[in-house]
Protein backbone atom coordinates (compact mmCIF):
# COMPACT_ATOMS: atom_id res chain seq x y z
CA UNK A 1 0.00 0.00 0.00
CA UNK A 2 1.38 3.57 -0.93
CA UNK A 3 1.55 5.92 1.78
CA UNK A 4 -1.34 8.62 1.90
CA UNK A 5 -0.39 12.28 1.80
CA UNK A 6 -2.03 14.43 4.29
CA UNK A 7 -1.58 18.23 4.95
CA UNK A 8 -3.62 20.79 7.01
CA UNK A 9 -2.98 24.43 6.53
CA UNK A 10 -2.33 25.83 10.06
CA UNK A 11 0.40 24.09 10.86
CA UNK A 12 2.37 25.62 8.43
CA UNK A 13 2.11 28.45 10.63
CA UNK A 14 5.60 29.90 12.21
CA UNK A 15 4.46 28.97 15.35
CA UNK A 16 1.32 26.24 15.29
CA UNK A 17 -0.91 24.75 18.57
CA UNK A 18 1.61 22.41 19.74
CA UNK A 19 -1.05 20.06 20.75
CA UNK A 20 -2.67 20.16 17.17
CA UNK A 21 0.41 19.02 16.12
CA UNK A 22 0.55 16.27 18.33
CA UNK A 23 -2.58 15.60 17.40
CA UNK A 24 -1.89 15.65 13.75
CA UNK A 25 1.31 13.19 14.04
CA UNK A 26 -1.41 10.77 16.02
CA UNK A 27 -3.56 10.76 12.94
CA UNK A 28 -0.86 10.12 10.70
CA UNK A 29 0.51 7.36 12.92
CA UNK A 30 -3.61 5.50 12.31
CA UNK A 31 -4.00 6.07 8.85
CA UNK A 32 -0.16 5.52 6.90
CA UNK A 33 0.40 1.80 6.08
CA UNK A 34 3.81 1.50 7.92
CA UNK A 35 5.54 -0.89 10.23
CA UNK A 36 4.89 0.86 13.01
CA UNK A 37 0.67 1.72 12.15
CA UNK A 38 -1.16 2.46 15.33
CA UNK A 39 -4.69 0.92 16.22
CA UNK A 40 -7.79 2.87 16.67
CA UNK A 41 -7.49 2.11 20.51
CA UNK A 42 -4.24 3.12 20.50
CA UNK A 43 -4.82 5.88 18.47
CA UNK A 44 -7.74 7.24 20.91
CA UNK A 45 -5.24 6.46 24.45
CA UNK A 46 -2.51 8.35 22.97
CA UNK A 47 -5.25 11.34 22.34
CA UNK A 48 -6.58 11.04 25.80
CA UNK A 49 -2.92 11.88 27.22
CA UNK A 50 -2.78 15.22 24.83
CA UNK A 51 -6.06 16.44 27.03
CA UNK A 52 -5.30 19.64 28.10
CA UNK A 53 -6.73 19.78 32.13
CA UNK A 54 -7.25 23.31 33.36
CA UNK A 55 -3.96 24.10 35.67
CA UNK A 56 -2.82 27.03 35.52
CA UNK A 57 0.86 26.97 33.60
CA UNK A 58 2.75 30.05 34.05
CA UNK A 59 -0.24 31.78 35.82
CA UNK A 60 -2.36 31.43 33.22
CA UNK A 61 -5.28 28.35 31.95
CA UNK A 62 -4.35 25.84 29.74
CA UNK A 63 -5.88 25.33 26.43
CA UNK A 64 -10.36 25.49 27.06
CA UNK A 65 -11.82 21.85 26.83
CA UNK A 66 -14.17 23.34 24.01
CA UNK A 67 -11.26 24.45 21.95
CA UNK A 68 -9.82 21.19 22.37
CA UNK A 69 -12.84 19.29 21.09
CA UNK A 70 -13.49 21.60 18.31
CA UNK A 71 -9.54 21.13 16.77
CA UNK A 72 -9.70 17.58 17.36
CA UNK A 73 -13.31 17.08 15.62
CA UNK A 74 -12.21 19.50 12.84
CA UNK A 75 -9.00 17.73 12.43
CA UNK A 76 -11.02 14.42 11.93
CA UNK A 77 -13.11 15.91 9.39
CA UNK A 78 -10.39 17.15 7.33
CA UNK A 79 -8.52 14.47 7.44
CA UNK A 80 -10.76 11.87 6.03
CA UNK A 81 -11.64 14.00 3.11
CA UNK A 82 -7.89 13.76 2.03
CA UNK A 83 -8.26 9.83 2.61
CA UNK A 84 -9.09 7.86 -0.63
CA UNK A 85 -12.99 6.63 -0.63
CA UNK A 86 -11.92 3.23 -1.63
CA UNK A 87 -9.05 3.01 1.04
CA UNK A 88 -9.02 0.72 4.05
CA UNK A 89 -8.02 3.29 5.72
CA UNK A 90 -10.78 5.09 6.03
CA UNK A 91 -12.52 2.48 8.25
CA UNK A 92 -9.66 3.25 11.00
CA UNK A 93 -10.81 6.78 10.89
CA UNK A 94 -14.37 5.53 11.44
CA UNK A 95 -13.59 2.71 14.11
CA UNK A 96 -11.06 5.62 16.04
CA UNK A 97 -14.25 8.21 16.26
CA UNK A 98 -16.60 5.29 18.49
CA UNK A 99 -12.90 4.33 20.43
CA UNK A 100 -12.53 7.66 21.41
CA UNK A 101 -16.48 8.04 22.54
CA UNK A 102 -15.91 5.46 24.74
CA UNK A 103 -12.89 6.91 26.91
CA UNK A 104 -14.09 8.23 30.46
CA UNK A 105 -12.61 11.76 29.33
CA UNK A 106 -15.23 12.23 26.52
CA UNK A 107 -18.45 10.24 27.74
CA UNK A 108 -21.00 12.50 28.89
CA UNK A 109 -19.32 15.62 26.66
CA UNK A 110 -21.77 15.73 23.82
CA UNK A 111 -18.83 17.56 21.72
CA UNK A 112 -17.37 14.45 20.11
CA UNK A 113 -18.87 14.54 16.32
CA UNK A 114 -18.27 15.68 12.89
CA UNK A 115 -19.02 19.21 12.25
CA UNK A 116 -20.99 18.74 9.13
CA UNK A 117 -22.22 22.08 8.69
CA UNK A 118 -19.42 24.63 9.76
CA UNK A 119 -15.69 24.59 9.04
CA UNK A 120 -13.54 25.08 5.92
CA UNK A 121 -14.85 21.55 4.87
CA UNK A 122 -18.55 21.99 4.50
CA UNK A 123 -21.03 19.36 3.63
CA UNK A 124 -23.35 20.73 0.91
CA UNK A 125 -23.15 19.44 -2.55
CA UNK A 126 -25.47 22.38 -3.60
CA UNK A 127 -23.04 25.20 -1.85
CA UNK A 128 -20.18 23.85 -4.97
CA UNK A 129 -19.75 25.69 -8.02
CA UNK A 130 -18.99 23.35 -10.47
CA UNK A 131 -15.94 23.99 -12.52
CA UNK A 132 -13.52 21.94 -14.14
CA UNK A 133 -10.81 22.65 -12.26
CA UNK A 134 -12.41 21.83 -9.19
CA UNK A 135 -11.71 17.97 -9.35
CA UNK A 136 -9.47 18.00 -6.23
CA UNK A 137 -12.11 19.52 -4.22
CA UNK A 138 -14.90 16.86 -5.74
CA UNK A 139 -12.96 14.22 -4.68
CA UNK A 140 -12.44 15.44 -1.30
CA UNK A 141 -16.34 15.26 -0.86
CA UNK A 142 -16.62 11.99 -2.11
CA UNK A 143 -13.63 10.41 0.23
CA UNK A 144 -15.96 12.77 3.32
CA UNK A 145 -19.22 12.01 2.11
CA UNK A 146 -17.98 8.06 2.35
CA UNK A 147 -16.49 8.93 5.79
CA UNK A 148 -19.90 9.78 6.63
CA UNK A 149 -21.63 6.90 5.03
CA UNK A 150 -19.90 4.32 7.34
CA UNK A 151 -20.33 6.43 10.60
CA UNK A 152 -24.26 6.24 9.74
CA UNK A 153 -23.88 2.36 9.16
CA UNK A 154 -21.59 1.79 12.36
CA UNK A 155 -24.39 3.68 14.21
CA UNK A 156 -23.50 7.22 14.94
CA UNK A 157 -27.42 9.12 14.66
CA UNK A 158 -26.50 12.47 13.46
CA UNK A 159 -24.82 10.92 10.56
CA UNK A 160 -27.61 10.14 8.51
CA UNK A 161 -29.06 9.23 4.75
CA UNK A 162 -30.08 13.26 4.62
CA UNK A 163 -27.22 13.93 2.95
CA UNK A 164 -27.95 11.03 0.55
CA UNK A 165 -30.72 12.10 -0.26
CA UNK A 166 -29.86 15.96 -1.19
CA UNK A 167 -27.02 14.76 -3.64
CA UNK A 168 -28.69 12.67 -5.49
CA UNK A 169 -32.00 14.51 -5.61
CA UNK A 170 -29.85 17.65 -6.60
CA UNK A 171 -28.93 15.66 -9.16
CA UNK A 172 -31.70 14.27 -10.73
CA UNK A 173 -33.46 17.92 -10.84
CA UNK A 174 -31.23 18.56 -13.71
CA UNK A 175 -33.12 19.24 -17.31
CA UNK A 176 -30.14 17.35 -19.37
CA UNK A 177 -29.60 18.33 -22.76
CA UNK A 178 -27.10 17.29 -24.93
CA UNK A 179 -26.24 20.49 -25.78
CA UNK A 180 -25.25 21.37 -22.04
CA UNK A 181 -21.86 20.14 -21.05
CA UNK A 182 -22.28 21.73 -17.08
CA UNK A 183 -25.63 19.86 -16.62
CA UNK A 184 -23.95 16.04 -17.36
CA UNK A 185 -20.26 17.44 -15.55
CA UNK A 186 -22.49 18.17 -12.20
CA UNK A 187 -24.39 14.69 -12.78
CA UNK A 188 -20.59 13.04 -13.08
CA UNK A 189 -20.30 14.70 -9.38
CA UNK A 190 -23.09 14.70 -7.77
CA UNK A 191 -24.46 11.29 -8.24
CA UNK A 192 -20.95 9.53 -7.01
CA UNK A 193 -21.32 11.08 -3.79
CA UNK A 194 -24.86 10.02 -3.58
CA UNK A 195 -23.10 6.54 -4.49
CA UNK A 196 -20.92 6.17 -1.55
CA UNK A 197 -23.87 6.47 0.63
CA UNK A 198 -25.88 3.59 -1.01
CA UNK A 199 -22.84 2.14 -1.15
CA UNK A 200 -21.66 2.27 2.38
CA UNK A 201 -24.90 2.84 3.76
CA UNK A 202 -28.08 2.22 1.14
CA UNK A 203 -29.83 -0.19 3.90
CA UNK A 204 -30.63 3.00 6.03
CA UNK A 205 -31.85 5.21 3.85
CA UNK A 206 -35.74 3.51 3.92
CA UNK A 207 -35.20 4.25 8.41
CA UNK A 208 -33.73 7.78 8.04
CA UNK A 209 -35.27 9.23 4.42
CA UNK A 210 -38.72 8.33 5.56
CA UNK A 211 -41.72 8.24 2.97
CA UNK A 212 -40.26 10.00 -0.09
CA UNK A 213 -44.10 10.50 -0.84
CA UNK A 214 -46.65 9.39 -3.82
CA UNK A 215 -44.82 8.86 -7.15
CA UNK A 216 -41.39 10.57 -6.12
CA UNK A 217 -39.91 7.03 -5.94
CA UNK A 218 -40.96 6.41 -9.76
CA UNK A 219 -40.31 9.76 -10.82
CA UNK A 220 -36.67 9.44 -9.77
CA UNK A 221 -35.98 6.42 -11.22
CA UNK A 222 -37.65 7.70 -14.88
CA UNK A 223 -35.25 10.76 -14.51
CA UNK A 224 -32.36 8.50 -13.75
CA UNK A 225 -33.54 7.14 -17.22
CA UNK A 226 -33.23 9.88 -18.76
CA UNK A 227 -29.81 11.16 -17.45
CA UNK A 228 -28.55 8.08 -18.71
CA UNK A 229 -30.41 8.50 -22.69
CA UNK A 230 -28.97 12.14 -22.08
CA UNK A 231 -25.84 11.53 -21.37
CA UNK A 232 -25.46 8.53 -24.17
CA UNK A 233 -26.68 11.11 -26.59
CA UNK A 234 -24.02 13.28 -25.77
CA UNK A 235 -21.14 10.59 -26.07
CA UNK A 236 -22.59 9.48 -29.24
CA UNK A 237 -22.52 12.97 -30.58
CA UNK A 238 -19.19 13.34 -29.68
CA UNK A 239 -18.14 10.15 -31.38
CA UNK A 240 -19.84 11.43 -34.86
CA UNK A 241 -17.76 14.81 -34.37
CA UNK A 242 -14.59 13.17 -33.82
CA UNK A 243 -15.24 10.91 -37.04
CA UNK A 244 -16.47 13.67 -39.06
CA UNK A 245 -13.13 15.77 -38.30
Amino acid sequence: MTSIPLHLEGLDDYKPWDIGVHLFNVFNDLIQPTASQISPREAAEKINMLYPDKEKEGGLYREETASFFLELDDMHVKLASQVPYQRPEMNRLVELFFEIRKLPLFIGSGLVQPRLRSGPVKYDVRAITLRKDQNEKRFKFRNLSSFLARLAKAGFEDSNMLYALTALQDALEYEFEASNASHVLSSDYLVPIAAEWIIMAGELMPLNGGNMGGDREKEAAERMRCIEEQKSKVENNQTVSAMDS
